[in-house]
């Protein structure tokens, strides 16, 4: 009897530090990471933040605060019982070495409705060991609905790509893909559209990108439906995934390559209602002036259009 009482008690105030542990943590429904442990390596706390965060019942916000952390592989995923958003204010290092990042992505969000990233923070992948590897700044997979991104600023790396799809079966339909005033600097692309030839169906539409500055880009803006990476795939059939409603628009800057603009769509499923307005993009290298490539697309072209050739 008597050892029953002691368990009792000790049960119960393991739950009173338990909850008062969580309300150290919570503040009007924001979650610190520094309250979790997460001093310099934030991986395990910001992950236990998140999960907190995640299972609220109210919108809430895991909120890294300024300073410098280091953060190793993590995938945040739902889904969660309401809203949620990411405050970055500090710098978030990655590890050196890329090989330690499995599946190639750095900082993962899966199955998440209605999540918001945002602060003054910066995502060092920590050099150009990564570059060459995968690490796109922002890479939009399937499934993808009703993304905002503004006011980023990207590179080196890979740029701001949409895919690459088709590359599994049953993916599911991307649209409502809005990216906006950001700015990307020595990058292998800018913003792009990819899908994979010869493999698997899929939709990708209502993507736009708008007020978009480029310094010194490589293949500034590009729709690439021939995506064909290390030879993993066949050119012998087309693209199966049907790309519609894209828009760039106020694309600006300098480009490292003599082919500013490529819509290179597919000859199954040629691209439509695609529209280029104001594509303001300067080439000032050996292979002569800037210049564009389209094809099985019709694109609309209104206001500046710096590259000929669509």
């Amino acid at each position: 009897m008597g050892l029953n009482v002691i368990s009792s008690a000790i049960i119960l105030f393991s739950l009173l530090l338990l909850l008062a542990s969580t309300a150290k943590a919570q503040s009007n429904g924001v979650f610190d990471v520094t309250k979790y442990g997460g001093k310099q390596d934030i991986t395990a706390a910001l992950t236990n933040a998140w999960k907190d965060a995640c299972a609220s019942m109210k919108p809430s916000k895991v909120r890294i605060p300024s300073g410098t952390y280091s953060l190793r592989q993590v995938t945040l995923a739902g889904p969660c019982k309401a809203a949620i958003e990411l405050q970055v204010n500090g710098i978030l290092k990655a590890p050196v070495n890329p090989n330690q990042f499995s599946g190639g992505h750095w900082v993962n969000f899966r199955y998440i409705d209605q999540l918001t990233l945002s602060g003054s923070g910066t995502f060092d992948g920590q050099g150009n060991v990564a570059w060459s590897k995968s690490d796109d700044c922002i890479s939009v997979g399937d499934g993808t609905e009703d993304l905002h991104v503004t006011g980023v600023t990207c590179g080196p790396g890979h740029g701001i790509s949409v895919g690459s799809l088709g590359r599994y079966p049953n993916e599911k339909p991307v649209s409502g893909i809005f990216v906006k005033n950001c700015t990307i600097s020595n990058t292998a692309n800018g913003v792009r559209i990819k899908s994979w030839p010869d493999l698997y169906g899929g939709d990708a539409s209502n993507m736009h990108f708008e007020d978009i500055v480029m310094n010194n880009v490589q293949n500034p803006v590009a729709v690439d439906q021939e995506y064909c990476p290390w030879n993993q795939c066949s050119l012998k059939a087309p693209s199966k995934v049907k790309i519609s409603d894209v828009s760039f628009k106020n694309i600006r800057g300098t480009s490292a390559t003599p082919v500013v603009v490529k819509l290179a769509c597919s000859s199954g499923i040629p691209c439509k209602k695609v529209e280029l307005a104001d594509i303001n993009l300067v080439y000032s290298g050996s292979e002569g002036p800037a210049k564009s490539q389209c094809s099985n697309v019709k694109p609309i072209i209104s206001g500046i259009m710096s590259a000929s050739g669509c």
